[in-house]
């Protein structure tokens, strides 16, 4: 690895010595990126989030930097990169790029993330990945420039700069991954504030490319996390700074309701996967596979993380895993995978959505919850919508968890 970040070290050096650019070498502690990806709907959020990140800024520990790259939906300005530090915000203009391109192209991503990561090196690092997500779905390409509308894992470019949609052109996560290992750095932590990117498809995926996965299996409020109370949770150095992250962002939106649901709480189901014990949870997934396969999967009950569609599809993992097993000695190693992989997590009934919408069709318990979704191939995801079944394939959870062996099993 340090072979690997020499060599990118000088490369980038020599070509910053044409430019009479020589980048300062001494390491702050933490440099966390933050990846924005807002050329569509999310546009005004975006400029919102880096004015809360102002604000945040002037709360940073000592020796760490806070660093955007913003890809906006604005023809006046090509993405741009900024760097935060008291209360204030600065285009950094040792990092340019000639014009305007797809920062849902993993190839631009990973050079965006290589330049950011020679200007400021440090001991850790950290990656915040923003705007839209739609867990692990995958198409064939993440860049289709044929055809478009079709929502993929994580990003959504319009492509000509333009917030009237969600955007055409996304990035699927085995690319993602792809991108991220390339880099001369291992992540200490991906925090991802976008719609149900926390599930154990993509956090297998990125298994080599951070030590934790943050994030929400549901959909998140339209204003994401609030980077002002946010931003000094994400530098810290401690122990559990991944629990202080999750502890600011839930407490945010959290509520009691009142009215006709005066039992509910409401906020952001968050969690936290190790992704160094997640190999495990996938060997526990394909011990009980025999059992859990031997009859059509039971999910009336379970937990489950969007509406939107017009099926079910997110569901919590361990809420339907217990849908179909009693509680016994074979399901205990499979439990106890699951509490070592999902090391910390926050639960609520109700998810503060940006469609306001309500989950009442089930109940959320410390016993059933445990803040990550997990697909399953069923049957009817054949017949209707898009080709789950088909493109779950594309991703490696599907075969060392023993998914395959349910879908060939019954087809």
């Amino acid at each position: 690895m340090n072979y690997f970040y020499t060599l990118l070290c000088l490369v980038l050096f020599f070509t910053s010595c044409k430019e009479n650019k020589i980048y300062n070498t001494e390491k702050a502690k933490r440099t966390v990126i933050i990846y924005m990806s807002a050329e569509n709907n999310l546009n005004h959020i975006a400029i919102d989030d880096i004015n809360e990140m102002v604000e945040g800024s002037k709360k940073m520990p000592a020796n760490t930097n806070f660093i955007a790259f913003v890809d906006l939906a604005d023809k006046t300005n090509p993405p741009y990169v900024l760097r935060f530090e008291n209360g204030k915000s600065q285009i950094d203009t040792d990092i340019t790029f000639n014009g305007d391109f797809y920062a849902s192209d993993p190839n631009m991503m990973h050079d965006v993330l290589s330049r950011i990561i020679l200007k400021y090196p440090a001991e850790s690092y950290g990656l915040v990945l923003w705007g839209h997500a739609n867990g692990w779905f995958v198409e064939n390409n993440s860049i289709d420039f044929n055809k478009g509308g079709k929502r993929r894992a994580y990003g959504g470019d319009t492509g000509n700069n333009t917030n009237y949609n969600a955007g055409k052109y996304w990035m699927n996560i085995p690319d993602m991954a792809k991108c991220l290992e390339r880099l001369p750095i291992k992540f200490d932590y991906i925090f991802a504030d976008c719609c149900n990117f926390q599930c154990v498809e993509v956090a297998y995926e990125l298994r080599n490319t951070a030590d934790y996965i943050i994030g929400s299996p549901a959909e998140i409020p339209g204003n994401g996390a609030p980077y002002d109370k946010l931003l000094p949770c994400l530098l810290n150095t401690n122990e559990l700074y991944y629990k202080n992250i999750v502890d600011v962002y839930y407490n945010h939106y959290f509520q009691k309701e009142s009215g006709n649901y005066p039992n509910l709480d409401i906020a952001v189901p968050l969690s936290v996967i190790s992704t160094k014990n997640i190999s495990a949870l996938a060997s526990a997934t394909k011990n009980i596979s025999h059992e859990l396969f031997s009859e059509e999967i039971n999910i009336d009950n379970a937990i489950y993380y969007y509406k939107n569609w017009p099926c079910k599809i997110l569901f919590d993992a361990k809420s339907l895993i217990l849908n179909n097993f009693s509680v016994n000695n074979g399901i205990e190693l499979w439990l106890n995978a699951l509490e070592r992989t999902v090391v910390y997590k926050k639960r609520c009934s109700s998810w503060d959505t940006i469609f306001s919408i309500s989950f009442t069709d089930f109940n959320v318990t410390d016993e059933n919850y445990s803040g990550v979704s997990m697909f399953f191939p069923l049957e009817e995801y054949d017949t209707k919508f898009m080709d789950y079944n088909k493109n779950i394939s594309q991703l490696q959870w599907f075969y060392d968890s023993g998914m395959n062996e349910y879908y060939n099993k019954n087809n």
